[in-house]
């Protein structure tokens, strides 16, 4: 019979980080050996951190009409218009 944490094992014992959910804590825990995988109640593969989306705001000059890019919201915006902003995407 298969254990029913077979896939979760074999995908930590390939180097994956798996986490078990604390009983008294509802906290996830890092897995740190096999022993947990029989003792928890609920495991699960740790989920990849999710990356905050990056912007550039794009702002039009006012009198030479070139656009600009910047990574930043600009502070001082007397000459210049803001369009919006673009999602990078890596």
């Amino acid at each position: 019979m298969k254990h029913k944490n077979a896939e979760i094992i074999k995908a930590w014992l390939d180097g994956k980080e798996c986490e078990y959910l604390g009983e008294c804590t509802n906290k996830w825990w890092d897995i740190k050996e096999l022993v947990t995988f029989d003792t928890a109640d609920q495991v699960r593969i740790k989920p990849e951190p999710q990356q905050e989306p990056q912007y550039l705001y794009v702002y039009n000059h006012i009198s030479v009409g070139k656009p600009l890019m910047s990574p930043t919201l600009m502070r001082d915006t007397s000459d210049w218009i803001y369009l919006g902003k673009v999602e990078v995407i890596k």
